[in-house]
């Protein structure tokens, strides 16, 4: 085959997956909504506590990455990656990384890592469940969920996806795979 038909084949691909990611972002808003009744207390770092409805701020949404803690070395390398993004991400709604950790692991975990984002932790409260990202047998799972703030202060989510290989939020994957060889499955876990 050639090179031009090459590039053809690639922009018709192209074409086809940005269909199919535009098909898939509507679908997890659909299977993503979700009202919640709780409003959570979290553990800050600093010892004190957080309600999850004051992780919103003053913005409308908020992104809350679930994250399954210390011992899962994909989930370090997730934190890691959105270490350097959200800051882009607040410019859209509040960003906060909530993880299964109880608060002490956390610190230090955040600490050794050097992140900068607003976290906590969820270790005693039914977040994980709620949310649909704790699973009885398994445990917690990663990934992330958008919660909106309703005008008469209710929260929805409208929106989640799990993390996992080669999804679409740590682009550290994206870029191990254009290797000829690499199977990034040996990341998570």
């Amino acid at each position: 085959m050639a090179q031009k038909e090459f590039e053809n084949e690639l922009k018709d691909v192209s074409a086809q997956l940005e269909t199919l990611r535009k098909k898939r972002i509507e679908l997890l808003g659909k299977i993503g909504e979700k009202e919640m009744t709780e409003d959570y207390t979290f553990a800050n770092a600093d010892g004190t506590t957080t309600k999850f409805s004051e992780l919103f701020g003053d913005r409308k949404y908020l992104f809350v990455v679930h994250n399954m803690g210390g011992s899962c070395p994909a989930c370090t390398m997730w934190g890691d990656a959105f270490n350097g993004t959200y800051k882009q991400i607040e410019d859209k709604g509040a960003f906060a990384f909530i993880t299964a950790d109880p608060i002490e692991a956390h610190k230090q975990l955040k600490e050794t890592q050097g992140w900068k984002f607003r976290s906590a932790s969820c270790h005693g409260t039914t977040f994980a469940k709620d949310t649909d990202f704790w699973f009885e047998g398994k445990g917690n799972y990663p990934g992330i969920s958008v919660f909106e703030k309703l005008e008469d202060g209710k929260i929805k989510r409208v929106s989640k996806d799990y993390f996992g290989p080669t999804d679409y939020y740590n682009n550290s994957f994206h870029v191990i795979d254009l290797l000829p060889t690499e199977d990034i499955k040996p990341y998570c876990g």
